[in-house]
């Protein structure tokens, strides 16, 4: 199934999988699926918002501009999924809500 956000990546389940949704396509209605949890850290290291909405990284990235939209104190800079295994893992981009772009994450 191609990504609703990069139409060049696609997202594959088992051929048993149910969907659900108005379109019939939305993967989060079967009983396996595990959630990702996409964790916004700000300029000042600390989470302005948290959501398992996205459906996956390029999704939450994209979101990166409708957290920045929600007032002056929502400043995302990065983008932390936690896993259903219970593991972080930083996205390796980082997010300027005045350019309201996305560059690559520098590495130390």
């Amino acid at each position: 199934m191609p990504c609703s956000i990069v139409p060049t990546t696609y997202h594959c389940w088992p051929e048993d999988w149910q969907f659900g949704g108005a379109m019939g396509t939305d993967p989060r209605a079967d009983p396996r699926w595990h959630p990702t949890t996409y964790e916004y850290w700000d300029d000042r290291i600390e989470i302005c918002f948290k959501t398992q909405t996205p459906l996956c990284d390029d999704e939450a990235l994209d979101l990166c501009t409708w957290v920045a939209g929600l007032g002056k104190s929502f400043n995302p800079m990065w983008v932390i999924a936690v896993r259903y295994n219970g593991v972080p893992q930083k996205l390796p981009w980082t997010y300027d809500k005045v350019t309201d772009e996305l560059t690559p994450a520098k590495v130390a």
